[in-house]
């Protein structure tokens, strides 16, 4: 079977099963079959079948793709390459391919690429080529030096210090969950905080605050982000431990006079946490051998936020992840009315007690007052209630009625 047979076949499967025709690329290498996709066989009418399968070889992406534009159609080609290209002259593949030829008293040469992008310019140069070594197999046998993972918010509006502090123990807690339910622990985590351009706008802020400035993927200045790192004493996936220590970090390196628009957050060196118990030792001190019931009792509190924990997850994973959080998240949501007086309306009337009283009587029946609830509603059959509102509209008919009739007529009125 050749390639493009096999690709047919995994093409004609993904639309027998989800009714998506896809579109496929072949390539000498990862890179060409890559490219292929993304940027030939997107753009190309079906073929008698009605799939989209584009080849490339070297020397065939060299003539078709050399003079391609935009740039950043390539990939691992972002903004940022795109723009620091740019501004030596270099807007093609073929531009790179060239430029890396360059002798050393050159200003186009392999040289200027390593200045720009460092131990990357050695992709960017081989990719310009058409050429990729790297295989499936070398992919199957890697193993990344450190593992972790992470989560980021990019914030709907500048938020304030206090707000901020919220949410960024939250998504610590929600970062450990997520350790939790894969049975991982960590010894590091990485925060990083980026504030809004809005601030700039604010000569207040701006006056307070002495740090550096930074530019922005669309080339806006905005105030450099903090960022920072907490080393934690041993391996371990406890939400008390770590969002404590995520949280004096977050004091540490935080701006409080500047808003913040994203935020990020990573627990690095995540190992199984089987691993972690069997590899690691502590240093054993007298004194601690005197505290056993306070080591009893670490243990013990740490056992029941663990099961705490899994508890979480079970409920998120059967119910969804909005069926259970903290109440903590909503504790300084309303603190700017909470201590405000009940709403009363000005424009419309209020309720009468007579209609305020009918969606309760349910309850009092429930409850076991039957035979109060029908006398009740007997008396109020028999006698209106009049509210406030009530009697003042009634007294200003009266009025009315008072003067079309003579002024010798005595209108009076009993409530009961």
């Amino acid at each position: 079977m050749s390639a493009k047979e096999l690709t047919q076949k995994m093409i004609l499967d993904v639309l027998n099963t989800t009714g998506i025709t896809a579109t496929a690329g072949i390539g000498t290498n990862l890179y060409l079959a890559k490219v292929a996709m993304d940027i030939v066989a997107k753009h190309i009418p079906p073929d008698e079948y009605g799939f989209r399968i584009a080849e490339l070889d070297e020397m065939s992406y060299r003539k078709q793709l050399w003079n391609h534009k935009p740039l950043i159609d390539f990939w691992r080609v972002g903004k940022g390459y795109v723009k620091q290209l740019e501004s030596v002259g270099l807007y093609t593949m073929g531009d790179v391919a060239r430029c890396s030829l360059g002798g050393e008293t050159d200003f186009y040469n392999e040289y200027l690429l390593h200045k720009m992008f460092g131990k990357n310019a050695e992709l960017l140069i081989d990719h310009a080529w058409g050429y990729e070594p790297c295989t499936i197999a070398d992919i199957k046998k890697y193993k990344p030096e450190n593992n972790s993972i992470g989560s980021g918010q990019v914030l709907q509006n500048g938020t304030d210090y206090k707000t901020t502090k919220l949410i960024v123990r939250e998504m610590t807690e929600n970062l450990v969950l997520d350790l939790v339910s894969k049975n991982l622990v960590t010894d590091q985590i990485v925060l990083m905080i980026g504030y809004d351009r809005e601030n700039l706008l604010d000569s207040a802020r701006m006056s307070a605050y002495q740090g550096e400035f930074s530019v922005d993927q669309y080339g806006r200045k905005i105030p450099k982000h903090a960022h920072g790192t907490i080393n934690l004493h041993e391996y371990t996936s406890s939400t008390s431990v770590i969002v404590k220590d995520v949280l004096d970090l977050f004091e540490r390196i935080r701006n409080k006079n500047l808003l913040v628009r994203r935020l990020s957050m990573s627990a690095n060196h995540v190992i199984n946490k089987n691993s972690a118990m069997k590899n690691t030792y502590e240093q054993l001190n007298l004194f601690d051998l005197m505290n056993k019931q306070e080591c009893k009792e670490e243990k013990e509190f740490q056992e029941k936020e663990e099961n705490i924990q899994k508890a979480v997850l079970d409920i998120k994973n059967k119910f969804g992840k909005n069926a259970i959080f903290k109440g903590i998240v909503l504790s300084e949501k309303y603190d700017d009315i909470i201590k405000l007086p009940h709403f009363v309306s000005k424009r419309y009337p209020q309720m009468s007690m007579h209609d305020r009283a009918a969606q309760f009587s349910p309850f009092a029946a429930l409850t076991g007052y039957d035979d109060l609830v029908k006398e009740t509603a007997r008396i109020t059959d028999q006698k209106v209630y009049l509210d406030a509102y009530i009697l003042n509209n009634l007294n200003e008919r009266l009025c009315i009625l008072k003067k079309k009739l003579s002024e010798r007529t005595e209108v009076d009125i009993t409530y009961f």
